[in-house]
């Protein structure tokens, strides 16, 4: 999306990020929904547990980038169960 900031241009990714189509996922528990993947990250909003929400991608750092209510962002990976999209 075309709302980077230039700071996040500049750091360097200490991850890297693999795109994964077709699947949806279910929250376990009330998550964190941040900017970057990363625990210290900006917090955009919460997730209730058993939410569902698409999933976009995972990163090698243990986050996975999905949409909730139209809302991109990150959500760590250990309390999402990943569901087939058949939509």
């Amino acid at each position: 999306s075309s709302d980077v900031c230039s700071s996040d241009l500049t750091n360097k990714k200490d991850y890297t990020y693999r795109e994964m189509d077709d699947y949806d996922g279910i929250t376990t528990a009330k998550l964190t929904l941040r900017r970057s993947p990363s625990s210290s990250s900006t917090k955009i909003t919460s997730i209730p547990k058993g939410a569902r929400v698409e999933v976009e991608g995972k990163t090698s750092n243990g986050f996975y980038r999905v949409e909730y209510r139209d809302i991109e962002g990150y959500v760590s990976s250990k309390y999402i169960k990943l569901v087939r999209d058949y939509d």
